[in-house]
């Protein structure tokens, strides 16, 4: 599976060197944004394409990252919750297994004992 990994690791990257030497008249010609609203305008200085193109992918990089990594808190929180209340059931299994193994233990050595309800009377 790793050796998959890589191939298709490299045909991807070769696919990219590829399609950046095909247009590379492109991604290195210059232009400038602007930005009008009316009361305020903005032009950014000059930059080639692949500037562009390079800034916007990190950026949807960061917010994806951002937006997985709250995900991310909720899920820690929720597993340590539940490993809290699957400790807590151990807790409760570990004393009722210890429960019934003194009750095992009284009966086989007092076989002839009746057993007792939970009000305490005994059992006929």
């Amino acid at each position: 599976m790793r050796k998959v990994k890589i191939i298709f690791g490299l045909l991807v990257v070769g696919m990219i060197v590829v399609v950046v030497a095909q247009n590379l008249d492109f991604f290195l010609r210059r232009h400038a944004i602007g930005v009008d609203i009316g009361l305020v305008s903005y032009h950014t200085p000059d930059f080639s394409t692949a500037i562009y193109l390079m800034f916007f992918f990190f950026t949807g990089l960061m917010i994806a990252f951002l937006m997985g990594l709250s995900e991310r808190f909720r899920s820690g929180k929720a597993i340590r919750n539940l490993t809290e209340a699957l400790d807590a059931e151990k807790k409760k299994v570990a004393e009722l297994d210890a429960k019934l193994t003194s009750a095992q233990s009284r009966l086989t050595q007092n076989p002839h004992e009746k057993p007792e309800n939970q009000s305490g009377a005994a059992v006929s």
